[in-house]
């Protein structure tokens, strides 16, 4: 099953929160497994190893940008991971993005 890990700030609005909340929806709709924080992770556990492996295992990814996720450190980091993992194999996250967003009901503009 294609992986999908959405990025996101933890600090933000009903609005950024229902926005992701639609997104991973979507895509379970049609099949991908998402990885989301507020889905999978609990205050107080070991939570980093098990962001980390999503990261590293992920098929594709979404990044919600808002000033929140702007001003976190994690989002940054996710992102920095992301992009270092594309720049390993320019195909990897493109070629599924690609084949994802239209089928979740979503276009790139």
């Amino acid at each position: 099953m294609t992986q999908v890990f959405i990025s996101h700030s933890s600090r933000a609005d009903s609005l950024a929160r229902q926005v992701r909340e639609r997104i991973a929806a979507g895509l379970e709709t049609k099949h991908y497994e998402v990885k989301v924080d507020t889905d999978a992770l609990r205050p107080g556990e070991d939570w980093c190893p098990t962001l980390y492996q999503w990261l590293a295992e992920c098929d594709a990814a979404v990044i919600l940008f808002n000033q929140e996720a702007l001003d976190s450190f994690w989002v940054r980091r996710e992102v920095n991971i992301l992009m270092w993992r594309r720049a390993l194999n320019p195909g990897l996250l493109g070629s599924v993005f690609k084949r994802i967003l239209p089928r979740a009901g979503a276009t790139r503009d």
